[in-house]
């Protein structure tokens, strides 16, 4: 059941200006949602995503870039005709807090990674996306964006938990070595992939974030990780939260003339090893894939004991 606003008077006054100023009265906002940094608060057919107040950031990126990164995966999924939210509008600073408004997307039904018409329908939906043109210049920008924050899971998942200095190098050396095997499995995938290396991808392709109407239409909610990237980054998304099912890849690579199983096998297989280490918090798992992908049961077995004294 839907509960009040958590909002204090001050903050729900200053929101209910906001919509007001866009012609949305609304009655009373109901939270149906959280995360680490923001309320997802809905009044009839629309919702306010806010940032909570007096509380740390948490995650390398700062709430209001995420909230300013939505607005815009927002903005380009309208543009392409996406199913997806229409943003309605983003506070700016005189507004006196960080929120923004979208439509409400009432799913009737949960999307489920093993019914083949939902991902046939969540493909056709991404193929748009990731056919949107990208510069030479912002392909460049996201290869140096990717190589700087890569490591930005691991710290998040452990390094903030390892007090002893020492865990924490050895952490980096083991994941170092493993990333560096999985690179040249990487480069070896998006040879096969042909030329489109970077495109626009989602970003966080779980369940949560998609639902599927009564057409039995997919629609993609939760844009603030949307970025320019590297084209198997969805892909990953996809292994991460179906059990590694290679054969929901084909569509993908049918759409750019690859009819290979094998390579979907091989792009199930290379899931980038910190963003799995990092997703699933060191979950045995995790590890276990690592090693059937090839890392060494040594390397595996020493990362095994950093997790454990990270917990």
């Amino acid at each position: 059941m839907c509960s009040k606003s958590p909002l204090d008077s001050e903050r729900e006054e200053r929101l209910n200006a906001f919509a007001a100023r866009h012609g949305i009265i609304a009655d009373r906002w109901e939270l149906i949602g959280q995360g680490r940094n923001f309320l997802v608060l809905a009044a009839g057919d629309v919702v306010a995503r806010v940032i909570r107040s007096g509380e740390a950031c948490a995650g390398y990126l700062h709430p209001r870039a995420k909230l300013t990164r939505e607005a815009e995966g927002l903005r380009i999924a309208a543009r392409l005709g996406l199913n997806a939210p229409r943003l309605i509008a983003l506070t700016r600073p005189e507004d006196g807090l960080d929120a923004m408004l979208t439509t409400r997307v009432r799913g009737t039904s949960a999307f489920r990674w093993e019914q083949a018409e939902h991902v046939r329908a969540l493909l056709e939906q991404l193929n748009r996306l990731h056919a949107e043109e990208v510069t030479a210049k912002t392909a460049e920008e996201a290869l140096a964006r990717f190589q700087a924050t890569h490591w930005m899971w691991i710290e998040d998942a452990f390094l903030l938990r390892l007090r002893n200095g020492a865990d924490a190098q050895r952490l980096y050396a083991i994941l170092e070595e493993i990333y560096a095997l999985w690179i040249v499995q990487a480069q070896r995938a998006l040879d096969m992939l042909g030329q489109t290396r970077f495109c626009r991808v989602h970003g966080d392709l779980n369940a949560k974030n998609l639902t599927v109407d009564g057409r039995g239409q997919v629609w993609i909610l939760d844009w603030e990780n949307t970025r320019v990237d590297w084209v198997l980054e969805d892909c990953w998304d996809m292994m991460l939260h179906s059990g590694r099912r290679p054969e929901l890849l084909m569509p993908f690579l049918e759409s750019r003339g690859i009819r290979s199983p094998d390579v979907a096998k091989l792009l199930s297989r290379i899931i980038d090893p910190l963003l799995e280490v990092g997703w699933t918090r060191g979950a045995p798992d995790a590890l276990e894939h690592l090693e059937a992908d090839g890392v060494s049961s040594q390397l595996v077995a020493a990362l095994r004991d950093c997790m454990r004294r990270a917990r």
